[in-house]
């Protein structure tokens, strides 16, 4: 199972969009390299990574960033 999280930083509300196959390892890794200020607003799980990856890819598109507004709303 892979996971599509997306991040938003809590004073910019810039976000950040990634994949992974074990968040709270990846969340570690985000607060050891100085992202202390990200919270996690969202994630979805795909069975396999290629899913995973083409979700975070339309996340990223421009598509996808206003389908994140609806998302997150």
């Amino acid at each position: 199972m892979f996971i599509v999280y997306i991040l938003r930083h809590a004073i910019s509300g810039q976000l950040y969009i990634g994949s992974c196959s074990d968040l709270e390892r990846r969340l570690k890794e985000h607060k050891r390299h100085g992202k202390e200020a990200y919270k996690l607003v969202y994630q979805e799980f795909r069975p396999t990574k290629n899913e995973s990856l083409k979700r975070e890819l339309y996340l990223k598109s421009g598509n996808g960033r206003r389908a994140l507004k609806h998302l997150l709303a």
